[in-house]
């Protein structure tokens, strides 16, 4: 049986309705079987983008299976698809600002409002009920200094913003033991909300601008640092390390673009497990990058588009 994973894509410097798609791929084949444009936020805020950057509201960002869906995010929205990609449903609510990685539940998802450094905890039918924000929580500030005090007003709709300052950049969030961690892009920690402490810290070991930043049910770490291009895992007792840079190099993409770091290894944005031993990471130009942990190797490489406007930014993988 072939091994299928849903995949976001981010078209940079495109019209907003062609700017985000997700693709059904076949690992195995290494081919794409299926395709969907999805809709354009409610608001138009790309006028206010700085002219290297490209990015700002467009794109397909995380990507998660639960139930026999596929819930994949983009700025404002989570949009629900059957297994072959067909529309079945949309959330969106009022407190959804630059969403990056999210996480279906039973009867919720919890989101990432990453531009208001936010989690958001929302009913599917869009109705928020509870905001934490990690710029108005009073442990977090005290444990990270760089991060400055930022109040959210929760009179308006984050929809319509993209606001300037955006300290932590959260993105990825996940579960274990009735606790919930969310990584912080800038300052490479995973962070325990219920508990109030950082709970992991990559800094240590050079990681400097992390992705996707998950604890795992086993309790392991994995983390993309998307500023050096590296894959990492920790564990008790070994920790894995995989320089996944060289796939990312692409001469074409321009050094002035808004994360000129980036032109060094496009990226590292996107993360699913295939296994105990097996995960697979996406890149710009987009493509997927599939890494044996146990031998800490590069096995598979799969090119979804040559053009360097054109990045993973999801992957799920579909049981």
């Amino acid at each position: 049986m072939s091994m299928l994973v849903a995949v976001g894509l981010t078209y940079r410097f495109a019209p907003l309705d062609r700017s985000a798609e997700v693709v059904l791929v076949d690992l195995d084949e290494g081919r794409i079987l299926g395709r969907r444009w999805l809709p354009p936020p409610i608001y138009d805020l790309t006028p206010g983008d700085r002219p290297t950057g490209g990015g700002r509201q467009r794109g397909a960002r995380g990507v998660a299976v639960r139930d026999g869906r596929i819930f994949v995010a983009t700025f404002d929205a989570v949009h629900v698809l059957d297994p072959r990609l067909k529309p079945v449903g949309t959330v969106t609510c009022e407190r959804f600002c630059d969403i990056h990685e999210i996480l279906p539940m039973a009867s919720e998802i919890i989101v990432t409002s990453t531009r208001m450094d936010a989690i958001v905890w929302c009913s599917e039918s869009g109705r928020p009920y509870k905001v934490w924000c990690a710029t108005e929580d009073p442990a977090l500030l005290a444990q990270l200094p760089e991060v400055p005090f930022v109040q959210r007003n929760r009179e308006t709709d984050w929809r319509a913003q993209y606001p300037d300052v955006n300290p932590t950049h959260l993105n990825a969030v996940s579960l274990a033991a009735d606790r919930t961690f969310v990584a912080f892009h800038n300052q490479a920690v995973l962070w325990c909300v219920e508990e109030g402490r950082v709970w992991h810290d990559a800094r240590p070991a050079g990681a400097g601008k992390t992705h996707n930043h998950v604890l795992q049910m086993d309790g392991r770490v994995v983390l993309n640092d998307t500023l050096n291009g590296v894959f990492f895992r920790w564990g008790p007792s070994r920790t894995v390390r995989i320089d996944v840079s060289e796939p990312g190099c692409c001469p074409e993409r321009p050094a002035l673009l808004s994360a000129p770091w980036a032109v060094q290894h496009g990226w590292l944005r996107g993360l699913a497990s295939l296994g105990p031993d097996r995960v697979v990471v996406g890149q710009c130009p987009a493509k997927l990058v599939v890494l044996a942990l146990n031998t800490t190797s590069i096995v598979q490489i799969i090119p979804l588009h040559d053009d360097w406007r054109v990045s993973v930014n999801g992957i799920a993988a579909i049981p």
